[in-house]
């Protein structure tokens, strides 16, 4: 390798620090969605909204035909802003999650795809929202690659490794 061990150290440090900065937000983030649910009784079920998104109306539990509901309305209304909020925060935090995911980089990537094929072991909610790693995941040019290679063990990489059979089987499908 032509990196000195200051280097490699160096290196671990600064990846360590960027995986810490994009684990943080999540950090922030399901606190909130579970202060939220717990606040508004939504975990995740439509069963308690009617047609009108008004939270906890059953068709017709709320309206007797009388006039006295307004106070009940508005204050189902608040809390319909609310779970929309809470609904719309949650979608954020797994897009956000599935993004870091694909920054941290490739075995990161390899883990979660592994790990949303186990439905055994994870919620489907994880499954679903990882899955798209399966068929959707950003990859990148062989060039980048010859960067980093390069960079790693220098311009006779070739010399060192030999990616030859292992490239023509991973792109001829063998």
């Amino acid at each position: 390798s032509n990196t000195t061990r200051l280097e490699r150290w160096t290196m671990a440090v600064k990846r360590m620090v960027t995986l810490g900065a994009l684990v943080a937000p999540i950090g922030v983030m399901v606190p909130g969605i579970w202060l939220l649910g717990g606040l508004t009784g939504d975990y995740g079920d439509d069963d308690d909204e009617n047609a009108n998104g008004d939270v906890g109306a059953k068709s017709g539990a709320m309206d007797d035909g009388k006039r006295g509901t307004e106070g009940i309305k508005s204050s189902s209304q608040k809390l319909s802003l609310l779970q929309r909020y809470h609904r719309s925060l949650t979608n954020r935090t797994w897009s956000y999650a599935l993004w870091a995911v694909e920054q941290a980089g490739p075995t990161y990537i390899k883990l979660v795809q592994w790990a949303s094929t186990r439905n055994d072991l994870f919620s489907p909610e994880f499954v679903g929202h990882f899955s798209k790693l399966q068929d959707e995941t950003r990859g990148h040019s062989w060039k980048d690659t010859e960067v980093a290679l390069e960079k790693a063990f220098g311009k006779d990489w070739r010399g060192i490794l030999s990616f030859d059979r292992v490239i023509k089987d991973e792109y001829e499908g063998v």
